[in-house]
């Protein structure tokens, strides 16, 4: 075993206590404790519940977590990944600086040419007798409609029809509420919550905390003692999340 679970094995000797007394107190499974020990931590069923159970069995032996959750993260958990930036090098860039250069040069010699092509021509440009008489300004030419015809071809105005008033329709109800209460005096009710596959809580409630969410489609609870919790739906009592003081779920749906 490694300095985590010695120490915590240890300290447990040290108090003359057994892996029962250990999971009767701090309703952690005696099969995880020993894993604690072991150092096993894959037993668990995830970092979360790793760093739990070591602040939980710290505060049974009455000793300092702390040391211990940053030595399983020192070892155990995986370092963040380096993402590597290329930087282009200057042979990559050539070719693109080459293009703008090479279309100056191009626009240089159109423009020259136009210039001596100009120049030759004496600064004069040569325009048909046909091109003038095409751009003279035409005179406008005005045609007045008779007042008769007009009054003949006048449309006369549509009925409008009178304005109903629609019919107010009542929306069926689309979501729905959940409220949770910590009754446990002795200790608190860890929870993990879900609204509509999206969590939005997970912590730990004490004695008269509560919490409340609105979902429209379901709420999912995993609570760490069940029956610490008391559950409200929509303002209806439904009593505890479960009977025991160990791990409960339980998924509330719109459709129930």
């Amino acid at each position: 075993m490694g300095s985590i679970g010695e120490t915590l094995s240890a300290a447990r000797r040290r108090l003359d206590k057994s892996i029962q007394d250990v999971e009767e107190t701090t309703k952690i499974r005696a099969r995880y404790i020993q894993a604690l020990e072991d150092e096993e931590f894959q037993i668990l069923p995830g970092e979360f519940y790793v760093k739990t159970f070591i602040r939980a069995y710290c505060h049974f032996l009455e000793i300092d977590s702390e040391p211990l959750i940053r030595e399983y993260e020192l070892r155990y958990e995986a370092p963040p990944r380096k993402i590597e930036t290329r930087v282009p090098l200057l042979t990559d860039l050539e070719p693109r600086r080459r293009r703008p250069l090479l279309l100056l040069i191009l626009v240089g010699f159109l423009i020259l040419g136009g210039l001596f092509t100009w120049r030759s021509l004496g600064g004069r440009v040569a325009v048909s007798p046909e091109r003038m008489e095409n751009e003279r300004p035409q005179e406008e030419i005005v045609v007045e409609e008779p007042e008769a015809i007009l009054e003949e071809t006048a449309q006369p105005e549509p009925e409008i029809a009178p304005l109903t008033t629609p019919e107010t329709v009542t929306p069926s109800p689309q979501e729905f509420t959940i409220k949770v209460k910590a009754v446990d005096e002795e200790r608190g009710c860890w929870l993990r919550v879900l609204v509509d596959d999206v969590k939005v809580y997970e912590g730990t409630l004490t004695m008269g905390e509560s919490k409340e969410w609105k979902a429209e489609r379901s709420i999912f609870i995993r609570a760490g003692n069940a029956r610490g919790i008391e559950v409200e739906r929509d303002g209806e009592y439904l009593g505890p999340l479960g009977e025991s003081g160990g791990v409960a779920e339980k998924t509330f749906t719109l459709e129930e």
